[in-house]
């Protein structure tokens, strides 16, 4: 039995799997570029005392959405490209044009490596949290934490600097969605010299 041209049979998935990644890694990457350009640095001015306070509030309301950003576009993304791969295999494999229409058709013949890589980028924001900047959360977390110290206050722009990583890095996956959704819907208006 056909079940279309897309991952487990949803023929028309596709478009909605690349809106939703682009969307949710856009949120993503837009709420890492204020925090980097705009919250850490009016947090920075601050003393280190109510610095810290509102990092933590900050931090409560910011860890969930933002990790289920992550997820999100990370998880379309590998979906989009999933359904892009296996309809370019059946292509290949059974010379049947008619397995590339309507949304999967991929213009740039990669095989839907770009969003391979685009939500390998947002899910690597996960681990890069837990392994180099969860340490610090905890720390600034800490009840006994001395908030007047110079110590915290490093603490502070070291957070801040890994920050800025996660800022660079959605962005990038963020460009290749981007990139990856006008190639594929306005191939037919390039012309080729």
């Amino acid at each position: 039995m056909e079940h279309g041209n897309s991952l487990w049979g949803f023929k028309d998935c596709v478009p909605i799997l690349k809106g939703v990644a682009l969307i949710s890694g856009a949120m993503y990457a837009g709420i890492s570029v204020y925090v980097q350009t705009v919250e850490h640095p009016a947090r920075s001015t601050l003393p280190t005392e109510f610095a810290v306070n509102e990092w933590r509030e900050s931090f409560k309301k910011a860890a969930p959405l933002q990790s289920s950003l992550a997820t999100i576009s990370g998880i379309a993304s590998l979906l989009t490209f999933g359904s892009i791969a296996k309809a370019s295999c059946k292509t290949i494999n059974k010379a049947v044009v008619k397995a590339t229409e309507d949304s999967v058709r991929h213009c740039c013949q990669c095989g839907g490596l770009g969003w391979f890589l685009s939500g390998g980028l947002m899910l690597s924001m996960i681990p890069f949290t837990l392994l180099l900047i969860m340490p610090i959360n905890k720390k600034l977390q800490s009840k006994e934490l001395d908030t007047f110290s110079e110590d915290t206050r490093q603490l502070l722009a070291q957070w801040g600097e890994l920050h800025s990583v996660r800022s660079v890095i959605s962005l990038s996956a963020v460009a290749i969605m981007g990139l990856k959704i006008f190639r594929h819907s306005h191939s037919h208006l390039l012309v080729k010299s």
